[in-house]
């Protein structure tokens, strides 16, 4: 698939912002503008090789008192900490900085903060960062008052949206000895797999996880997937965090498949991937994932650094997105489909066209054509004769779409395609993710 040519080929303004993201996406770099800098790009290639030493009880106890005093102000961690050295004064605890620093190295989480519009419209990320207002409702990125007041220059943002990205969390994982062990799952799983379907004629033994499905099974047989690769799961959904509907939050979150699924679920073993502060719904969520995205994206075409504590080796990765997951409006976020009540509303993008009542243009999947029903042709459809989408297909109907003139020849092409714009995914390096639209 042509990128280049499909922005090209663009002639409305969504089509072509769309395709923008995606190519930031694709061209991206681990130390380009939208990449780390300084000590954090040190360690995303050369990983660090010594575990972070948390034996010290006055270092564990640092780590404790972070975690309960969370939710308190800073000089709440500060008052506790000088109390407890006051009686204890052999006993010396980390600075509120030196905690956090600690529990960045531990976790990898470090986080990444992106300006935003107040309303949630957009993100001011890749092809939007030098946006001083937002492209949709016109509101300053900036608060105005400082920046009056300093002639322009302190430039202090109304909102931010927070990034933590994978890739330092993929190492720390893989530096101490028991969770190294631990992201095995997948390789020693593939290699029982492997004996079983030549046991089998083909089959497993049973279904149970993504790795038995046809879908991982061919991506190794082709070397998408290798022994040394990450694989991942991409979810995101709105969260109430309080009664108040005003504490509205939008996160997104990584999986860690190379786990046992036992584990891989828990509260525990998952990843914050950006975290989008309401009460306002985004409205162009790409925005608001581009820097996550930018960042896989370049890992899968430089490769990963890791530092495996149990084996005692270095070894290259590459990030594999296997799958990307919501709920059914979510999900338009990541595929860019018209939805399911659409004509072509298949999420898997198959080329049932629904029914919809005389009069209405909301259509529905029916397979039994109603008594007297005169606004199609097709008749009744046997289940047996459904078929389903394929990456060839999405690119042929893909293309169809980017070639529209203005914007009503593009309505009239997203009712005939189910396609509202590229996917955001299509960035994303080729091979490194299951395809369009068999990932979602």
């Amino acid at each position: 698939l042509d990128l280049d040519e499909l922005r090209e080929n663009a002639k409305t303004d969504e089509l072509k912002r769309d395709m923008d993201f995606i190519l930031a996406i694709r061209n991206a770099r681990v130390d380009d503008r939208f990449g780390l800098k300084g000590e954090p790009l040190n360690r995303i290639r050369n990983p660090p090789r010594e575990r972070t030493p948390v034996d010290d009880p006055a270092v564990r106890l640092a780590i404790h008192l972070y975690d309960i005093l969370c939710k308190s102000s800073d000089q709440a961690y500060h008052d506790v900490r000088g109390a407890i050295q006051t009686c204890f004064p052999d006993i010396k605890i980390l600075s509120l900085h030196n905690v956090k620093q600690l529990i960045r190295d531990l976790t990898g989480l470090d986080e990444v903060k992106v300006d935003m519009c107040t309303d949630a419209c957009v993100a001011f990320d890749g092809p939007y960062a030098d946006l001083e207002h937002c492209p949709h409702c016109g509101i300053s990125r900036y608060d105005p008052k400082k920046l009056a007041r300093s002639n322009g220059k302190n430039k202090i943002p109304r909102k931010v949206t927070i990034t933590y990205l994978v890739g330092p969390m993929i190492q720390a994982r893989w530096r101490h000895r028991d969770s190294a062990w631990a992201m095995e799952y997948r390789n020693r799983r593939t290699q029982a797999l492997s004996n079983e379907l030549v046991r089998n004629h083909g089959l497993p033994d049973r279904y149970e996880d993504f790795i038995t499905g046809t879908s991982y099974v061919n991506a190794v047989r082709k070397g998408l997937i290798r022994p040394e690769d990450t694989t991942l799961i991409g979810s995101t959904d709105g969260a109430q965090l309080y009664a108040q509907k005003d504490s509205d939050v939008w996160v997104l979150i990584w999986i860690f498949t190379d786990i046992s699924p036992d584990t891989r679920y828990k509260k525990k073993s998952i990843m914050i991937g950006v975290v989008i502060p309401g009460p306002n719904h985004p409205k162009y969520l790409p925005s608001f994932l581009f820097r996550s995205f930018h960042h896989i994206s370049a890992l899968q075409k430089e490769g990963l650094r890791i530092w495996d504590g149990y084996a005692n080796r270095e070894f290259l990765s590459r990030v594999f997105l296997a799958l990307l997951g919501a709920d059914g409006p979510g999900l338009l976020a990541f595929s860019n489909l018209v939805g399911h009540n659409g004509l072509v509303g298949c999420r898997m993008h198959c080329p049932l066209e629904g029914r919809r009542f005389p009069g209405s243009s909301t259509y529905y999947p029916v397979l039994i054509s109603p008594e007297g029903y005169t606004l199609d042709s097709l008749g009744d459809i046997s289940p047996y004769d459904l078929s389903s989408g394929s990456s060839e297909r999405y690119i042929e109907q893909l293309k169809r779409l980017m070639k529209a003139r203005n914007k009503t020849h593009h309505a009239t092409l997203r009712k005939q395609t189910g396609i509202v714009g590229p996917s955001m995914v299509l960035g994303l390096q080729p091979g490194a993710f299951f395809g369009i639209p068999e990932c979602f």
